[in-house]
This record gives C-alpha cells, sequence and structure tokens, in this order.
C-alpha cells in the first residue's frame, strides 16, 4: 500500500482529479501514473511518498509527517 503526495512536483499545486488511471495537476497540465511517476510535463519529477498508518477498526488512513 501506498500513499502519494498531492503536491505537483513542478510548482506544488494540488493535483485534485484523476482521468484514465492519471493523477492530473489542474495548474500546468502535469501528469503522473498511479504510482507517482510523471508521465507528462513540465513536471519531471516523481510524486513522493507519504508516511501513514492504517487503523483497521476504524478504517482510516492518517498521513503522519
Amino acid at each position: 500500500t501506498k500513499v502519494l503526495s498531492s503536491r505537483c512536483t513542478h510548482l506544488g499545486c494540488r493535483i485534485n482529479q484523476s482521468v484514465d488511471n492519471q493523477l492530473i495537476c489542474p495548474c500546468h497540465g502535469s501528469t503522473f501514473d498511479m504510482n507517482g511517476l510523471a508521465t507528462k510535463g513540465p513536471a519531471i519529477n516523481s510524486l513522493g511518498d507519504v508516511d501513514f498508518e492504517i487503523d483497521i477498526s476504524s478504517n482510516t488512513i492518517t498521513i503522519t509527517t
């Protein structure tokens, strides 16, 4: 299981949609695959992994920084 940062690696805009298994940055159109790899620029770096904990009893994911 993996949690990705929602901040585009180009200028830090919040990625807010996915279409056809691509995460799309609304600011400049960069796209990332579901593993966080940049598939279309202007971003060239992959999305970072985020540390997290899963609580099965409450069915929640908590981001730990």
